[in-house]
């Protein structure tokens, strides 16, 4: 009994009230309704001018009210009131921090010199803080390669996100719970494939911002790190993000598919801006048998101009050096590949997969 008391005036106190504040509304919530001579009777170690401030405390606070007549009779306010209207104010609060620091932001970035493209994050904590971050920052395309219990603990997370309709490619190692997985399986924007050892930590949302920490941190091979230990770095620069992707590319080929929308005309349009998996897609369209119509937005290899096509994908080529898909738009053809491209006629920027045709 005095066990469950001290973790609800545990609880009390994380909603700001003071211990003896919280031991006063307990007193109250428990009777029902008090008056001070209650109280005194029952509180020992609380005397009558301090238990004048804690009340007058309480109601300025909103956790208790007190009648009119005489002798006044305190009452509290039911606990499931008192969280929801806190949860009312502190999603106000979010709302506002959020909205404060945005501005905050673009004022800094007007004023800033130049842009720190590599930061460092330290701690697990830190990891999945700034996960967390790049996932709420994600507007249609994520690309992650997680250890499970990285996946366990950000799963909420990851279904907030799929629910937004942000098409998330995910692999997990080395092993995918029941429970995620049946969590997961109803979503059309989710491919999921799971790994016996994968190759890092690594989550990128839309190209252009990363997250990547070594392997090493969360191996159940080895012995643990300390906490102190581990590192890991949020990245902006788009080199650095297109060389992850490209190692993510090759684990995710060879990876155990779980979860993937049908290739079925129902699964488009559909839209890629991680060059390698709408390669993949259009690759596995051809293989069976299906004729994918894209609209491309790249730049010209030699101009870097702005290009746009459309047309029907008659062609993938992939090698040790070169990946790219043909596109026939009536007039003639053009080869699209990925970040960096050099032997193509452009270097995608998105690929949109309008609709498929058998």
């Amino acid at each position: 009994m005095e066990e469950r008391r001290k973790r609800l005036q545990s609880i009390l106190k994380t909603l700001g009230l003071t211990d003896k504040e919280a031991e006063v509304y307990l007193a109250i919530s428990l009777k029902g309704s008090a008056t001070v001579k209650d109280l005194l009777e029952s509180l020992r170690n609380i005397h009558q001018p301090q238990l004048y401030n804690i009340l007058s405390s309480l109601m300025r606070k909103g956790f208790i009210r007190a009648s009119i007549g005489r002798p006044k009779t305190y009452k509290a306010i039911n606990l499931e009131a008192l969280f929801e209207s806190r949860k009312i104010l502190l999603d106000n609060l979010k709302m506002e921090a959020v909205r404060l620091v945005d501005q905050l932001r673009r004022v800094e970035e007007e004023v800033r010199a130049e842009e720190t493209l590599v930061s460092l994050v330290k701690g697990y904590e830190g990891l999945e803080a700034a996960i967390v971050e790049v996932l709420a920052g994600a507007q249609l395309e994520v690309c992650a390669e997680l250890p499970t219990q990285v996946l366990v603990s950000i799963v909420d997370i990851l279904e907030k996100l799929l629910s937004r309709g942000v098409n998330l490619y995910l692999l997990a190692f080395p092993e995918i719970p029941d429970h995620v997985l049946n969590r997961l399986a109803g979503y059309r924007t989710l491919k999921l494939r799971r790994n016996d050892l994968g190759s890092f930590l690594m989550v990128s949302a839309d190209t252009r911002v990363a997250v990547y920490a070594r392997r090493r941190f969360y191996s159940p091979r080895k012995m643990p790190i300390p906490e102190t230990e581990v590192y890991g770095f949020y990245i902006t620069e788009r080199d650095l993000i297109w060389r992850l992707l490209n190692i993510f590319e090759v684990i995710w080929r060879e990876a155990e598919e779980l979860i993937s929308w049908p290739l079925a005309p129902e699964s488009y349009p559909k839209i890629f801006l991680e060059f390698g998996m709408g390669l993949l897609e259009l690759e596995n369209l051809l293989s069976k048998g299906f004729k994918p119509y894209v609209e491309v937005e790249g730049r010209s290899v030699k101009s870097r101009e702005i290009v746009n096509v459309k047309g029907w994908v008659v062609d993938v080529t992939r090698s040790t050096y070169v990946s790219n898909f043909t596109v026939d738009f009536g007039d003639g053809r053009v080869t699209v590949g990925g970040f960096d491209a050099e032997v193509e006629d452009l270097e995608a920027i998105k690929v949109v997969i309008k609709r498929v045709e058998r």
